[in-house]
């Protein structure tokens, strides 16, 4: 949630993550989306040692109806684990 110094609602921050990432970001929820719910997303692919491997990431912001107005602030921390 982003929120401005007064506490007040301005808006989500979404995220999009893997091959569809750039046409799904977006303020609705698709198959791509990043939920902030401290639900874990597996996205297993088998990489080599020593090999690379990348993967497309958007961050979205998407308001609210009746947003506070002013500066707002907002984070979120993605954790990778590599297994």
């Amino acid at each position: 949630m982003m929120k401005n110094a007064q506490n007040q609602l301005q808006g989500y921050v979404r995220g999009f993550i893997g091959d569809n990432a750039g046409s799904d970001a977006g303020c609705n929820d698709t198959s791509s989306s990043i939920l902030f719910n401290q639900d874990p997303v597996l996205l297993l692919e088998n990489v080599d040692n020593n090999m690379s491997y990348s993967l497309d990431l958007k961050w979205v912001l998407c308001p609210v109806a009746n947003p506070g107005l002013g500066a707002g602030t907002a984070s979120t921390t993605l954790n990778v684990i590599w297994q």
